[in-house]
């Protein structure tokens, strides 16, 4: 009795050994977080220990111990969409709303951006960014004409960042998200076709590092679009979706791009429905989808462990929009705060702090115009009572957002017009003496 009772106990520590050195996502316990309708909008690892994580309030943080801690870089006054570095030193920022720079390059880490500036027809926004190597980096966007105010747009360098052509793309796409190469010249980008709400799903592929461009796959479905690519492997490959639709799907090829399928990943449940964003595989079997960020939509992430044939609610996360991966046993990715795929047991150590902010400030909403949500971020140096309102044009209080006394800090806060008319709104914020409005385009 008492060996049958050693052997089972044996077993039962053998599983739980086992059980904790199968990969598993987890929060990283310093990362700096975006709880409360924000999230982080990119990721960017050169190698397992040092990554840089951008997000919509124009931070850039950077660790160079695989996320243990993360140190604030860089505040920029613009919404940071997309993050790539060639190396320790020299990245890349992609913006959205900020006017003319929509690029800045660092060559020290990301202490310092300086604006890029492009040959040919310059972007309005970048929404992805891609580094095939030293020399060649890629990157596309905006997403949207109507909502981010230009053309899609190919951009690239093929000397380090030193020049960058910019090549307009409406005659194949209307906006484009996401892009991916395999080497310096083949590769993907993806986005939209036709005008919203009757938008498709787009995928195109270059074998001559984007001086020319074909379409691989355009959907039957409508009001929706390709959102992010992930490649676990190089024949298998998926693209995310996002969109409108009662129903959401995703792309799959097996044969490295030449062919895709889209498949139904997950149908409206009850009032709600979700809208894929992030999506990330670490085999061509095991992978997950992340969502849009809203009160409105679905925001968990699901897992599939036999290649997207079934899909499962998994609660690792929130507001997924970007997984970046190491082969089969490491990977990051991006939402609410940080997270990490590994078998490692991750442990506090130094929580990332955030500098008070130097003045006050009321941001401009992202995205604008928008639909059916947007978020509105501000900034206080010093404790205040804070109030933020929304108001129709003729000076209506439609919503309160904020009515209470809030710490320095950096804050944000959705805002959903579902209920509302289309048209133009103003917020105002006011914490002690401070007043700021601004206005915002809701479009149904």
């Amino acid at each position: 009795m008492k060996k049958l009772f050693l052997l089972t106990l044996f077993s039962a520590q053998m599983c739980a050994d086992l059980a904790a050195q199968v990969p598993h996502w987890q929060v990283l316990p310093n990362a700096p977080t975006r709880f409360g309708g924000g999230r982080h909008e990119d990721v960017m690892f050169i190698d397992t220990q040092t990554g840089w994580v951008v997000n919509g309030i124009g931070e850039t943080w950077r660790t160079t111990n695989g996320g243990t801690n993360w140190q604030l870089m860089a505040t920029l006054p613009n919404y940071i969409r997309c993050v790539a570095f060639a190396d320790a030193n020299r990245g890349w920022i992609g913006m959205l709303f900020s006017g003319n720079e929509v690029m800045y390059q660092t060559t020290n880490g990301g202490i310092t951006w300086t604006p890029q500036s492009f040959t040919g027809d310059a972007p309005k926004g970048i929404c992805g960014l891609w580094a095939a190597d030293a020399n060649h980096i890629y990157g596309v966007g905006p997403y949207s004409q109507v909502y981010a105010g230009g053309g899609p747009h190919f951009v690239k360098t093929t000397n380090g960042g030193a020049e960058w052509i910019s090549k307009d793309m409406s005659d194949l796409v209307t906006g484009l998200v996401d892009v991916r190469f395999t080497n310096k010249d083949s590769g993907f980008a993806v986005g939209q076709g036709g005008a919203y709400p009757n938008t498709t799903t787009v995928v195109l592929f270059t074998a001559d590092g984007g001086t020319t461009w074909q379409t691989r796959y355009t959907s039957t479905k409508t009001g929706i679009w390709s959102w992010k690519i992930s490649f676990p492997t190089r024949d298998t490959g998926y693209v995310s979706t996002q969109g409108y639709s009662d129903s959401t799907t995703f792309l799959k090829t097996v044969d490295g791009g030449l062919t895709w399928k889209e498949s139904t990943f997950l149908s409206r449940a009850g009032s709600k429905q979700f809208s894929a964003e992030g999506i990330g595989f670490v085999t061509p079997s095991l992978g997950w989808i992340g969502a849009y960020p809203s009160s409105s939509y679905l925001m968990d992430s699901y897992r599939t462990t036999n290649g997207g044939a079934t899909w499962n609610i998994d609660t690792f996360g929130k507001s997924l929009n970007r997984f970046r991966m190491f082969g089969d046993t490491l990977g990051y990715a991006v939402g609410e705060t940080v997270y990490k795929y590994t078998n490692e047991t991750l442990a506090a150590s130094t929580p990332a702090k955030n500098a008070s902010p130097s003045g006050y400030e009321l941001r401009q909403n992202y995205p604008n115009p928008f639909n059916p949500a947007t978020t509105i971020a501000y900034e206080l140096p010093k404790a205040a009572a804070v109030s933020l309102k929304v108001y129709d044009v003729i000076g209506r209080e439609v919503a309160s957002l904020v009515n209470e006394r809030k710490a320095a800090g950096r804050y944000e806060v959705r805002f959903d017009g579902s209920k509302l008319a289309s048209g133009i709104y103003m917020y105002r914020l006011i914490a002690g003496d401070y007043v700021e409005v601004r206005e915002m385009v809701f479009l149904k």
